[in-house]
């Protein structure tokens, strides 16, 4: 690249929004590159995603995305239980502290917001109207499987349990997330399993 800039290529991006995982992209490249074709192409040839799910990944501006990476081992105790778990997984929300931040010749408190889904907002409005002792806030998009990690490590919530939940409970984009999880986990027969 030229200039000083840097595109993100379009399979960074797809796993950020917690489309694919970065293990496939291997599998996508190498699809791609056999079958001549682009790699959105190649991975809706494979089944990893949809069409309608590349048309929209290819109309977002991809560049300049505000990412969180969040490591579950330094979520913030202060904020942990901030939001019923019930809201977390529904919205796809997670709280990740207080930051103080001047505004107009005085300090306040912000409240970072952990969201899968930048665009959605209803994580966001949710807090807003709920949580009446924070009036800042900032949104970050946080990685599918960070979230997940979050979740089974800081709120004791285990993907078998999420893949229980009915779609009302459950935010779309992390159901996506585990439904293409489990679609690609390899599948054991019963004579190739373990001996208890």
């Amino acid at each position: 690249m030229s200039g000083g800039t840097q595109r993100k290529r379009i399979g960074e991006f797809m796993q950020e929004k917690g489309l694919i995982h970065g293990d496939w992209i291997p599998t996508i490249l190498e699809h791609a590159k056999k079958t001549e074709v682009r790699f959105g192409e190649a991975a809706v040839a494979l089944g990893y995603v949809t069409e309608k799910q590349l048309r929209q990944v290819l109309v977002q501006p991809f560049k300049n995305q505000i990412l969180f990476h969040l490591t579950p081992a330094f979520f913030p105790q202060v904020t942990h239980d901030l939001l019923p778990i019930d809201v977390i997984i529904r919205e796809g929300v997670l709280p990740l502290g207080y930051k103080s931040e001047f505004h107009w010749f005085r300090t306040r408190k912000r409240l970072n917001l952990g969201v899968l889904n930048l665009e959605k907002g209803s994580g966001e409005a949710w807090v807003r109207a709920n949580v009446d002792t924070v009036k800042a806030f900032k949104t970050f998009q946080i990685l599918p499987e960070e979230f997940l990690q979050t979740l089974e490590l800081c709120y004791g919530v285990d993907r078998r349990t999420l893949l229980d939940m009915s779609a009302d409970q459950i935010d779309v984009n992390l159901a996506l997330y585990l439904q293409l999880e489990r679609r690609q986990r390899p599948r054991i027969k019963p004579e190739e399993a373990p001996k208890k």
